[in-house]
Protein backbone atom coordinates (compact mmCIF):
# COMPACT_ATOMS: atom_id res chain seq x y z
CA UNK A 1 0.00 0.00 0.00
CA UNK A 2 2.97 2.41 0.78
CA UNK A 3 4.51 1.82 -2.28
CA UNK A 4 1.48 1.97 -4.39
CA UNK A 5 0.84 5.91 -2.57
CA UNK A 6 4.55 6.42 -3.15
CA UNK A 7 4.28 5.79 -6.82
CA UNK A 8 0.93 7.93 -7.23
CA UNK A 9 2.59 10.99 -5.49
CA UNK A 10 5.64 10.37 -7.23
CA UNK A 11 4.09 10.52 -10.38
CA UNK A 12 2.41 13.45 -9.57
CA UNK A 13 5.26 15.36 -8.86
CA UNK A 14 6.86 14.55 -11.79
CA UNK A 15 3.63 15.54 -13.75
CA UNK A 16 4.41 19.04 -12.33
CA UNK A 17 7.68 18.93 -14.08
CA UNK A 18 9.97 19.15 -10.47
CA UNK A 19 13.28 17.50 -10.07
CA UNK A 20 13.43 14.87 -7.48
CA UNK A 21 16.18 15.13 -4.90
CA UNK A 22 16.67 13.01 -1.71
CA UNK A 23 15.07 15.36 0.38
CA UNK A 24 11.93 15.36 -1.83
CA UNK A 25 11.86 11.30 -2.10
CA UNK A 26 11.91 11.39 1.57
CA UNK A 27 9.14 13.63 1.94
CA UNK A 28 7.31 12.16 -0.47
CA UNK A 29 8.09 8.66 0.98
CA UNK A 30 6.21 10.10 4.47
CA UNK A 31 3.44 11.27 3.07
CA UNK A 32 3.05 7.90 1.08
CA UNK A 33 2.96 6.08 4.67
CA UNK A 34 0.14 8.81 6.11
CA UNK A 35 -1.48 8.07 3.06
CA UNK A 36 -1.18 4.25 3.81
CA UNK A 37 -2.21 4.64 7.08
CA UNK A 38 -4.93 6.81 6.48
CA UNK A 39 -6.67 4.49 4.16
CA UNK A 40 -6.12 1.59 6.58
CA UNK A 41 -8.05 3.31 9.39
CA UNK A 42 -10.72 4.33 6.73
CA UNK A 43 -11.21 0.77 5.60
CA UNK A 44 -11.79 -0.35 9.28
CA UNK A 45 -14.07 2.05 9.82
CA UNK A 46 -16.34 0.90 6.71
CA UNK A 47 -15.81 -2.43 7.59
CA UNK A 48 -17.43 -2.13 11.07
CA UNK A 49 -19.51 0.73 9.72
CA UNK A 50 -20.38 -2.18 7.32
CA UNK A 51 -19.95 1.49 4.83
CA UNK A 52 -20.74 0.19 1.25
CA UNK A 53 -20.43 1.69 -2.30
CA UNK A 54 -22.34 0.41 -5.16
CA UNK A 55 -22.23 1.66 -8.45
CA UNK A 56 -26.29 3.28 -8.03
CA UNK A 57 -24.31 4.76 -5.50
CA UNK A 58 -21.39 6.24 -7.98
CA UNK A 59 -24.61 7.01 -10.26
CA UNK A 60 -26.83 8.65 -7.69
CA UNK A 61 -24.02 10.77 -6.89
CA UNK A 62 -23.02 11.72 -10.42
CA UNK A 63 -26.21 13.21 -11.28
CA UNK A 64 -26.40 14.96 -7.90
CA UNK A 65 -23.14 16.43 -8.41
CA UNK A 66 -23.22 16.88 -12.33
CA UNK A 67 -26.64 16.97 -13.68
CA UNK A 68 -25.63 18.46 -16.37
CA UNK A 69 -22.82 15.62 -17.87
CA UNK A 70 -24.41 12.73 -15.43
CA UNK A 71 -25.35 10.67 -18.42
CA UNK A 72 -21.97 10.96 -20.16
CA UNK A 73 -20.56 10.17 -16.93
CA UNK A 74 -22.13 7.34 -15.68
CA UNK A 75 -21.80 5.53 -19.20
CA UNK A 76 -17.60 6.32 -18.53
CA UNK A 77 -17.82 4.38 -15.37
CA UNK A 78 -19.24 1.64 -17.26
CA UNK A 79 -16.60 1.50 -19.51
CA UNK A 80 -14.04 2.52 -17.46
CA UNK A 81 -13.32 0.83 -13.64
CA UNK A 82 -10.66 3.02 -12.69
CA UNK A 83 -12.88 6.30 -12.74
CA UNK A 84 -15.63 4.05 -11.16
CA UNK A 85 -13.30 2.87 -8.38
CA UNK A 86 -11.97 6.52 -8.09
CA UNK A 87 -15.80 7.51 -7.74
CA UNK A 88 -16.36 4.64 -4.71
CA UNK A 89 -13.46 5.89 -2.70
CA UNK A 90 -14.56 9.72 -2.98
CA UNK A 91 -17.86 8.42 -2.02
CA UNK A 92 -16.39 5.99 0.89
CA UNK A 93 -14.45 8.78 2.11
CA UNK A 94 -17.29 11.09 2.09
CA UNK A 95 -19.07 8.81 4.05
CA UNK A 96 -16.82 7.99 6.71
CA UNK A 97 -15.79 11.60 7.58
CA UNK A 98 -19.94 12.28 7.98
CA UNK A 99 -20.26 8.93 10.17
CA UNK A 100 -17.07 10.61 12.37
CA UNK A 101 -18.64 13.94 12.21
CA UNK A 102 -21.76 12.47 13.62
CA UNK A 103 -19.55 10.51 16.41
CA UNK A 104 -17.58 13.26 17.59
CA UNK A 105 -18.46 15.44 20.60
CA UNK A 106 -17.46 19.23 19.34
CA UNK A 107 -16.49 21.55 22.47
CA UNK A 108 -16.03 25.05 21.08
CA UNK A 109 -13.20 26.94 23.16
CA UNK A 110 -12.61 30.52 22.91
CA UNK A 111 -8.73 31.43 23.07
CA UNK A 112 -6.51 34.42 22.02
CA UNK A 113 -3.97 34.44 19.70
CA UNK A 114 -1.59 34.09 21.70
CA UNK A 115 -2.75 31.52 23.91
CA UNK A 116 -3.26 29.36 20.79
CA UNK A 117 0.44 30.26 19.96
CA UNK A 118 2.28 29.60 23.04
Amino acid sequence: MIESQKQSITSQYQGMMQKMDDTIKSELEKIAIKRAKLNLIYMKIADEQKINITDQDVHKFILTKYPEEGNELIKKTKKDEKYLNQLKNQILENDIIKFIQKECKIVKVKKSFDEVMN
